[in-house]
């Protein structure tokens, strides 16, 4: 996906974020409309919800911190004035040859340094696609970074037993041991 593409960018070229001129991804007009429109609302989200549907501030946050979480998501974060100038820096640019079903298909992203060096890679399946899968440690990463969000706290031990239940599925007998471990 487009936020993991500018963070690998990032990663591979060694550019820090005060070295950021400008972030473009390029992406399908579904997908501009959505997530880029109105351009100025969606560098400048007022709500925690305007945030996460904004591709400016999402770009912001992966190329700032060299990850998204849901953490990132928090009224103290949506308040970090940094994420905003660099959500500046992000426009966008529609290539109809990227649409594809409901109009989500490739993707590229182009980051042009303050010195003037640009730097593209192009994503043709997002991660988590079965041509792109997610590996294991990142999932369990993830469920544990949601798990800490949870509004009724869960323990390590019962995420150890939903981890370890979920990843070998077929030899569980009721699927409601997940549940209730969570529950």
């Amino acid at each position: 996906d487009i936020h993991s593409t500018s963070m690998g960018i990032m990663h591979e070229y060694n550019i820090q974020p005060d070295e950021i001129g400008e972030v473009t991804p390029v992406v399908s007009q579904f997908l501009g409309d959505l997530l880029c429109e109105p351009l100025e609302q969606k560098r400048n989200p007022k709500s925690l919800m305007d945030a996460k549907i904004s591709l400016p501030f999402v770009l912001a946050v992966a190329v700032s911190r060299g990850k998204v979480a849901l953490g990132d998501f928090t009224p103290e974060r949506l308040d970090d004035p940094a994420t905003y100038r660099l959500a500046q820096r992000v426009t966008y640019r529609v290539d109809a040859a990227l649409a594809g079903q409901y109009g989500i298909a490739a993707g590229v992203v182009e980051i042009k340094t303050k010195g003037g060096r640009v730097f593209s890679k192009r994503v043709d399946n997002a991660y988590g696609h079965p041509k792109n899968p997610i590996s294991r440690e990142n999932i369990i990463r993830k469920f544990r970074e949601c798990v800490s969000y949870s509004a009724k706290p869960i323990s390590r031990v019962k995420a150890d037993q939903v981890i370890d239940l979920a990843m070998n599925l077929e030899g569980v007998d009721n699927v409601n041991e997940v549940i209730q471990l969570i529950g």
